[in-house]
């Protein structure tokens, strides 16, 4: 066998080179953006500089976030309650997952602090609705923060839940009958449009005709509060006729309620215990309209998760506003917190329209909070989100921007706005949380550890906030009654 000389094999190897120095140079000139085939891709050929520059991205260090004790702030008292607050405040603001206000104005939050503290000190009950994009999906997020604020203030369940469930949650297994019809006001399938505006405080709502059927079962996977429900409540309405509702349960059968003709109404149940499995069967009311089931504790803070993948959050108003603001009050609302961004990503092309996202965004919180004077809302911004740019994941262009135009918004609104980008990292964070296994390959949804990371962070924010404010009306009070 002949062998080939080392000479050869140098010369075939400098043509090669060559010739892909010169397919370089005439790409980088021809097409210096490359050849675009779709919207969302594109066949580029390094450069010359590409080709020998060193790797410039300085991804975000993580560390303090990985070691980060969960444990909210502890007050220790000093020589005086005045002592302790100053420390207090000195160790909150230094701290990186704080809420942010406008014009640094905490006060904003205070009435929501009230009604929290009429449910630690007096057994009342209020209710928070998180609604979120593909981020919250599976009641990730909301489910550790719902159960943080059960544990500390009383109540149990899961919350909303919507007639017909199409994304499975962690927190309750669901089966409807298949004669249900869902209406959604957000999505690409103009399908699920209704005819009217009447799509309630879930965004979404089902109809039946003549009778159908929902079993929710307690999930393995839920948090130790979410799995001990007590008040089931159905908010039901557009009913041509008397419509029955039964509810039963593993171990009881509790009896029907009946909704009369007319607009949305809301029939309760209490429990006497803690029931496995609860089955409602509806029957009569022409095709009444279903627009959540409620399953809750008799008393304490009710937590909602209601993602809706797509959805960039600018979709409340096409929602009949007579119908939520009862709804408001019927479940006594006291904090939304909306979750939403990052689906606006992939159009964002500059400052303009990131601007004009955030108008969009206001106009949404300015027309909620209208519905309900002593409504609070905290905005948690979008994550950071990496795509491939000059074939390495970088954050999107312009995420900032965005990131500016939801605070700016927010706070416009008197809203709290908490910055996940910051908490993250920053820019070029998401490599970094998904080198750790925080995040999924897509390089923009957290994994179960990782939302369970974001989730203590943004509790760990509220909680402190409402501590300050506790300590600070201590303060006072103390005050008012030494005064002569």
């Amino acid at each position: 066998m002949k062998s080939i000389s080392p000479l050869r094999v140098l010369w075939f190897l400098l043509i090669v080179f060559v010739l892909l120095g010169g397919l370089m140079l005439v790409f980088t000139y021809l097409f210096p953006s490359g050849i675009k085939v779709t919207n969302q891709f594109s066949i580029r050929f390094p450069s010359v500089n590409d080709f020998f520059s060193k790797d410039t991205i300085q991804y975000a260090d993580i560390n303090s976030i990985l070691h980060r004790e969960k444990d909210t702030l502890l007050l220790k008292e000093l020589n005086s309650l005045e002592d302790s607050l100053r420390v207090f405040r000195e160790i909150s603001r230094n701290n990186p997952s704080r809420l942010q206000y406008p014009k640094d104005n905490k006060s904003i939050l205070y009435r929501f602090f009230d009604a929290l503290e009429s449910v630690e000190e007096q057994g009342a009950s209020i209710r928070i609705l998180h609604y979120g994009d593909s981020q919250i999906e599976m009641d990730r997020i909301t489910g550790y923060v719902r159960e943080q604020l059960q544990q500390r203030f009383g109540g149990s369940g899961p919350g909303l839940q919507p007639a017909v469930q199409i994304i499975p949650s962690m927190s309750i297994r669901q089966i409807s009958s298949e004669n249900w019809q869902r209406y959604a006001c957000w999505g690409m399938d103009n399908s699920l449009r209704a005819e009217h505006r009447r799509y309630g405080v879930m965004l979404n709502f089902s109809e039946y005709q003549e009778s159908a059927s929902i079993t929710f079962m307690v999930s393995n996977q839920a948090y130790e509060k979410a799995r001990m429900i007590s008040k089931v409540r159905v908010l039901i309405g557009n009913l041509e006729s008397s419509a029955n509702i039964t509810l039963s349960t593993n171990k009881k059968r509790y009896g029907s309620k009946k909704a009369e003709p007319g607009g949305m109404q809301l029939l309760e149940w209490e429990l006497d215990t803690f029931p496995k499995s609860i089955t409602l069967q509806f029957s009569g009311g022409g095709s009444p309209e279903v627009y959540g089931i409620a399953l809750d504790g008799k008393s304490g803070v009710a937590v909602d998760n209601m993602p809706m993948r797509g959805c960039s959050g600018t979709i409340f108003t096409r929602v009949d506003s007579a119908l939520l603001k009862k709804s408001f009050e019927l479940l006594n609302v006291k904090l939304l917190i909306l979750q939403f961004g990052g689906n606006m990503m992939p159009s964002i092309n500059g400052e303009k329209n990131a601007a004009e996202y955030g108008e969009k965004f206001y106009d949404q919180i300015a027309w909620l909070k209208s519905l309900k004077n002593d409504l609070a809302v905290i905005v948690i911004g979008l994550a950071d989100m990496s795509k491939r740019i000059d074939g390495k994941m970088q954050s999107y262009p312009h995420i900032e921007k965005v990131r500016d135009a939801l605070k700016k918004a927010t706070f416009d609104a008197n809203g709290a706005y908490w910055d996940m980008l910051e908490v993250m990292g920053g820019v070029n964070s998401m490599p970094s949380w998904v080198k750790q296994g925080l995040a999924g390959g897509d390089y923009i949804h957290f994994t179960t550890e990782g939302a369970q990371k974001i989730s203590e962070l943004f509790f760990e924010a509220l909680i402190n906030d409402y501590n300050e404010y506790r300590l600070e009306k201590r303060i006072k009070r103390l005050n008012e009654v030494s005064a002569p």
